[in-house]
Order: structure tokens, then sequence, then C-alpha cells
């Protein structure tokens, strides 16, 4: 049934002076309509009316602590051993949607009972529990701006008469006043470029103090049709493979090891906890889904002759990004021993198109109107964009090295949006993926948020593209949510929240002596998302070992994340000596091999399903509906992780757990009677929010309503699957979309009014 509740006002970040309800967005960011009838009826019930402070725009470092993890432990056969971890902790790059960091505030303690004399010289063991948003947000200023310019308006020409009208204003002086040292004389506003498929134009102004009141006077130029700024980006039968990892217990990262209390040939002994390394591809049912489809490992050869022959069978998959590891023998058949990019090249039977990759950070380009093409720029040097291409298509089979890719038969173009400091921009994103689909991706996957809870119109613009092209973007939900405060993963983050976006949430191991796979304790979750995935998360197990009651380790937590690929030489990530290198200093993530958390990791074990499932049917760009019937049919194979006897969707899990077999089916795993319907309504060009939406089914009279949430977005959810009527009201005006398909299982997305 539809949730109801009191409606609210939208988010705005209260660390950035510019952004208001009065002054955002397209001319008003948001319009508001009055609520009628039952006063504020709506899905907005999981929105606490609060203000959210942003998540920075790169590995944001924690100013609250630098984590102390001492260990220091007592057994018999070992020596007494004193372990100090001193962690900075950091909170995702991009949030990179992704790296959930250790958060001293949170920090379970695993306290030893005082049963035996040898325990009273064991101290407290601590396992950080996996938080991303109790930091403080640090921004850089923001000093770009996007402006959307009404059709034959120069944008050159616009700069030049839009500064020359400014500098006659009394804003000025201020202007002048906050100028940054060495940019007082610069313009109010310098043409930088345009994006070649649209009518936004990229801008400069002389500081971050500036974007407010530049921000006020584009919007009230004639011919600026919509002025935003530049956000930040903050930074998931065949026999089994025979990959090194594939079905190995984990026993390197068990707690007892980490700590040192144990060496693994011990750690029996002290804690009984189970997992393998691969966890989160037996989870979403990997191996069953490989017998159905192709029935076979790929090998170099076989993989040369489709690129010739059945190139859809080889969808193209751009990761947006930090890069890759060109020369990771994971991405090879051969093992790569050569050690350049030749093996790992998909003309020479590897997994990644190296013509097609690309960097676009503007900051780092001579002529950022014409990036470099060189593809070798590409390349990782921060970590994120190799793990999260290792989930989606690391090769199979491959003389017992590594791990396989969920979507091995995808070819991965590398698109570098995030520089080595973690830093990057939605310019930048939006660029990527105009790139992505003009290359003939298929599917876009994003493992990175906007650092702005504002409705990013001109990102919403470059993913309605894609969509509209016949590309779908995969998308992280964020890692916003912590265990002291779980609201906070209601926050509505972009791109997951776009409603030609899949946005993906995550969650935890759900293997023998656990409680069972929850929602991962930091990921987003509510009605912007489509379906959950493997990520991670700190993990309770019961210990049933001999010592674990003794030594006051029953139950016990342990890292339980995503082991997937990091590049084969040191990066940010692998830097225990960096900020950022937090996993590298708990011996979880260095060179070659890493476990990592984070929705980062949840959306792309949901990209490579959806390439494995495109690669089957042979589903392109050009395909028509491709990326409804991708989406679809994801969210219709996903495991029920609710207790809906109707198989309807619920804001925790979205449609479910994906099930890779299920999809691959073409299954309806649930035996789902409901479905949904995801819109937006604009007035102009501007969102509207609290807009009155009413479904009623063909040849019935039940109306289901709800309204409008801050960013226009809609989202009807557990409608009998048939097809309806969809009615919006707004300012006394009604518009009408008829015959709107709802099918079982999953979402129909893309009814958008504009009054």
């Amino acid at each position: 049934m539809l949730q109801r509740a009191v409606l609210i006002q939208p988010f705005f970040s209260n660390r950035i002076a510019h952004r208001s309800t009065a002054r955002n967005g397209c001319k008003s960011a948001v319009v508001s309509v009055s609520a009628t009838g039952s006063a504020g009826e709506g899905l907005m019930s999981q929105f606490p009316t609060r203000t959210v402070p942003t998540v920075r725009s790169r590995s944001a470092i924690s100013t609250f602590s630098r984590a102390t993890l001492s260990r220091t432990f007592s057994h018999a056969r070992l020596n007494r051993i004193a372990l100090n971890h001193t962690l900075t902790l950091a909170a995702g790059l991009l949030a990179l949607s992704c790296l959930a960091l250790p958060s001293q505030a949170q920090i379970p303690q695993l306290r030893a009972k005082n049963r035996n004399p040898l325990l009273n010289r064991r101290m407290q063991a601590r396992i950080p529990e996996i938080a991303a948003a109790n930091l403080l947000p640090v921004h850089r200023p923001i000093e770009k701006i996007l402006v959307k310019l009404r059709p034959n308006v120069a944008p050159a020409a616009f700069a030049h008469s839009f500064s020359v009208a400014f500098l006659k204003t009394p804003a000025r002086a201020a202007l002048e006043m906050d100028a940054a040292p060495g940019k007082a004389g610069l313009l109010p506003l310098s043409y930088i470029r345009s994006q070649q498929t649209s009518n936004w134009h990229l801008y400069r102004i002389p500081s971050g103090e500036a974007l407010g009141a530049t921000l006020d006077a584009l919007r009230a130029r004639p011919e600026v049709l919509c002025a935003e700024p530049d956000y930040h980006v903050k930074v998931e039968s065949i026999a089994p493979p025979n990959d090194y990892y594939w079905g190995v217990q984990d026993q390197e990262h068990l707690i007892v090891v980490l700590s040192g209390l144990d060496t693994i040939n011990t750690a029996a002994d002290d804690d009984s906890s189970y997992w393998h390394y691969t966890w989160g591809l037996e989870t979403v049912n990997a191996l069953g889904a490989w017998n159905t489809y192709p029935g076979h490992y790929h090998t170099a050869a076989e993989r040369k002759t489709l690129l010739a022959t059945s190139p859809s069978h080889l969808p193209l998959v751009a990761v947006i990004d930090t890069g890759v590891d060109f020369t990771h023998p994971d991405f090879s058949y051969t093992g790569n021993p050569k050690k350049g990019h030749t093996d790992t090249n998909v003309a020479n039977g590897g997994q990644i198109s190296y013509s097609l990759g690309r960097r676009f950070i503007a900051s780092l380009e001579v002529d950022p109107a014409n990036p470099d093409p060189n593809p070798a720029l590409s390349k990782d040097d921060y970590g994120h964009g190799t793990s999260v291409a290792g989930v989606i298509g690391a090769a199979p089979n491959n003389s017992k090295r590594g791990i396989p890719g969920l979507g091995f038969p995808a070819q991965i173009v590398p698109i570098k949006v995030i520089d080595a400091n973690g830093n990057g921009d939605d310019s930048d994103v939006q660029d990527a993926i105009d790139y992505a689909v003009k290359a003939k991706c298929l599917l876009i996957n994003t493992s990175l948020a906007l650092d702005t809870t504002d409705f990013p119109y001109s990102l919403a613009d470059a993913v309605t593209r894609a969509w509209n092209a016949g590309t779908l973007v995969i998308s992280a939900a964020g890692n916003d949510a912590t265990t002291a405060n779980p609201a906070l993963g209601l926050t509505r983050r972009y791109p997951a929240s776009l409603v030609y976006a899949l946005g993906v949430a995550a969650s935890s191991y759900g293997g023998d002596g656990t409680a069972g796979e929850a929602l991962a304790s930091y990921s987003n979750h509510g009605y912007s998302l489509g379906v959950t995935a493997p990520g991670g998360d700190v993990t309770t197990f019961a210990n049933t070992s001999p010592n674990g009651a003794d030594f006051g380790l029953d139950p016990i937590q342990e890292y339980v994340l995503i082991w997937t690929l990091a590049p084969t030489y040191k990066v940010t990530l692998s830097d225990p000596n960096q900020p950022d290198g937090a996993y590298a200093a708990l011996g979880l993530y260095g060179l070659n091999y890493g476990a990592v958390p984070g929705t980062s990791f949840a959306c792309p074990h949901v990209t490579g399903l959806a390439a494995l499932y495109a690669a089957k049917n042979g589903i392109s760009q050009a395909t028509p509906g491709a990326p409804g019937k991708i989406l679809q049919a994801i969210e219709r194979g996903a495991a029920k992780l609710n207790t809906r006897a109707d198989g309807g969707f619920d804001p925790t899990f979205g449609w479910g757990r994906i099930d890779a077999s299920a999809t691959l089916k073409d299954l309806n795993a649930r035996n789902s009677t409901v479905g949904g319907i995801i819109g937006q309504v604009y007035y102009g060009a501007t969102v509207l929010h609290n807009a009155k939406i009413t479904a009623v089914r063909v040849g019935t009279t039940k109306a289901y309503t709800l309204s409008t949430y801050p960013d226009g977005v809609f989202h009807l959810t557990n409608l009998p699957a048939g097809t309806y009527s969809i009615k919006a009201q707004a300012f006394k005006s009604t518009k009408t979309i008829t015959n709107v398909v709802v099918t079982a299982g999953c979402d129909n997305h893309g009814v958008i009014f504009k009054f």
C-alpha cells in the first residue's frame, strides 16, 4: 500500500551560503505547491524535517578524530603482540558514493571476560564500524557555473555582455572584495566551453564567494533558461571458475588475524567466522547465471572473434570513475606477462576497450574545450575505478588468477573524471556521460555522487539524453547512513535519484553464523532505489570456536567486505600513509587485490548483471527501449528480502537483492503482482515540489495518490499490474498521461509532466 505522510521542505546545505529555497537552480530551483485535500498527503514519511549537510567532494578527512585502533592480545602460542594502528579516517571519494570508512564515534568493543589469568594482559579489541556521513562537511569552493541559454545566444558574447552589465551593479564591490588573491581583476563571467549535445555552457567566476550574487544576476537575465553551480563530485552447468579466490575461505582478514592475536593456521581456535572471498558473487547466484549464459568461460581467442562478428555479445560498459589499471593481469586471459596493456586490450582478447579510454578532468587539460584523446590518460592513480571495474568485468577462469567479474562478457570503457586527490566536477561527469553515449556504450556505471542534495538540472539532462539514446546509467545510492542516525540514509543523492537512473543500495553478508542478509549500516535507501546488491559491512558472527567464549569474543565482529582488484602499483587507496588509505592501514587493501565496502561496490554488481543480460540477449543501443528492458529484467529477477506477500517494493531494499540467475531466465522471481511508476513534474524548466499525482487503473475507480518530492520526482509503488491513467495537478491546472503500463515486479521510468 502507498505510504502517506506530511510533506516537508526540501533539503539544502547549510554550508554553502548561496543555497536557499528562494535562490537555487533554474530561476527558482524548487517550486512548492500548497497542499490541498487531506493536507500534505504523499510518500515523504522517510524524510525527517532537517537540514542535511553535504559530504565533501573528495575523500574527506575526519576533523573529529584520528582513531587509534589498539589491539594487544595474549595467546598461549604467541608472544605478547602490541599492534597500534593510528588511522586518519575518511568519508569516501565521491561519497565515490562509496568508500564507507571507519568512524571512531561508533567503535564497538570486544571485551575479554576475565576467566583466565592469561587474559589479564589482553587489551580490548576494537573494530571500527563502517560509517561515512558523520563528518563535518569540507568543501572546495565552487568557481564554475553551468548555464543553459536560449537557442541562438552565443555563449562567449553572452559572457562579455553579462560581465559589462554586472560590473555596473552594486554587487561589483562585493565581488571585488570577495575575490581570492590574484583573481581580483578577473571578469565576473569567463566562458570556458560548451557541451556539444545541449545548450549548457560552462563559465568561470572569480571566486566561490561570488557564486550567490552571480547566480542571482544570471537568473534575472532573459537569455538564461537555467543556471546552477558546477557541483563537485564526491568519490555494487559449467564448473566453477578456476580463479584463485573463487570459493576460498577468507582467513587472512579474520579480525583475530588482522589484530595479531592469531596466524591463519591458529585462527580457528579463537574465531569460527566463515566467508568466502567471492561471497558477493555467490550471494547473487553468479555461477547459476553463467550456466545459463554463456555456458562456458571466454577465452582471448573467442573474444576477438565475437568482437569481429557479434559485438552486441560484448556490450560496452563505461566506468566513469578514477580510471583503471590497464596492466592488471585479471583484465586478461594470459596473466599479462608483458605487463603492458596489450593483453588486457579487447582488440587482443582482453577485457578493456583501450582505444575508447578517455580522461575528462578539465583542470588537467591544456585546452578544456578539446580534451586530449590519449587513452593512456585514463590510467587509475587513485584505485577506486580499478576496483569497481573488477567487480564488473574481471576475466574468469584465467589460469588461477584472482577473481572473475559478474559481467565478464563486457568490454570495460575506462573514463576518468576523478584525479589522484579524489577531486572531480559535475561538468566533467556530464562530458563523460555524453562521450560514453557517443562511443556506443550500452551501460554506464557511476559509483559516485554529487557533493550536493540540490537537484542537478544539467546532470539530469545528461542522464536523460543517455536514456533516450539507449544507454542505461546505473548509480550508487550513497553512504550517508550511520548506526547512530540511520535517517541520514534517506538522503537523496544524484545521479542515483534521477528519474532515468537505476539506484543501487548495499547489503551485508548473510551466511552461516550471522543474523542474515541486511541493509548495510552505511547504505542510503528510500524511494529512489531500484535494487540492492552486496556491498559489505562490519558483520557480527556467533563464535563457536574452542576459545571464543573464554576470550570474550562471542559474538565477534568481522570486516566482510567486497574482495576485488586493486592497481598493481601504489595509488592513494593502497598507501597506508595517505588519508584515504585507511583500509590499506588495516591490511585490507593493497597491491593487486583489496577488500572494500560501499554502495560503490554494490553498484558494479548490478552493472555486471546488466552487461551479462545484454550479452545473452544481444541488446545494444539500437535495441528499442534497451534501458527499460534491462532495468525491468533486473528488478523482476531480484530476490525478496522483505515480507511482502505481493512481491512488492519497499524503501529498504527496493525491489530486492539482485539474483543473476533469475534475471537471465527472465523470471518474476518474487511472483510479484504489483509494480511501480517513476516520473517527474516541471513548471517551465523548474522542478515542481508538492504537485499532486493521481493514478487510476483502466476499468477501475480506485485512485492512488501522492505528492512530488522536493526534486519534483514521484514514485508510485505497489500498484496492481495493468494500464493506468496518471494525472498531475498544480496551480489549479491538470495534465493527464494515459496508457501507462505497470508491469509486475518492476518500475516504469519516465512519466514526465510539464506545466
